[in-house]
């Protein structure tokens, strides 16, 4: 089984290392902001700014990952629940890798046994007995 966890936790802890001091000061009081924050957050400020594109992104990616998962409801609720929780989030990042990563599952040809070869050297036919029907000038410029 693939463990989209492991790389989506230690990208969460890169992300938090790397953001440093994301306390701020406001109306006297101390905050801190959020490393990772859901998704859907994203959605709700790009539609605030009128920029539908951001918007629109989160929302195909979101039924991207919906139309690839199986069809059952419950399955269906239990994704949304995952990417709506406020604690351990689902930002835009493990959104976009879920949904390429289901994607590439989705295109890859079934792997096929290799036919079996011989030795290089092998003669794999033998040679035509018929005679050319045209002159091999010819052929060669056809």
């Amino acid at each position: 089984m693939k463990d989209l966890d492991v790389d989506r936790l230690a990208r969460h802890k890169e992300r938090e290392a790397a953001m440093g001091d994301r306390q701020f000061k406001f109306g006297g009081e101390v905050f801190t902001y959020r490393a990772n924050v859901r998704y859907d957050v994203l959605r709700d400020v790009a539609a605030m700014t009128a920029d539908t594109d951001g918007s629109e992104v989160i929302d195909t990616l979101e039924r991207t990952v919906l139309d690839l998962l199986e069809s059952d409801k419950k399955g269906h609720e239990k994704f949304l629940k995952t990417c709506h929780r406020a604690d351990d989030p689902i930002t835009f990042q493990d959104l976009n890798d879920l949904a390429t990563w289901l994607i590439q599952e989705q295109v890859q040809s079934p792997t096929l046994a290799s036919l079996p070869s011989g030795a290089g050297d092998a003669i794999t036919s033998t040679d035509s007995t018929e005679s050319l029907s045209l002159p091999l000038a010819e052929a060669a410029a056809v």
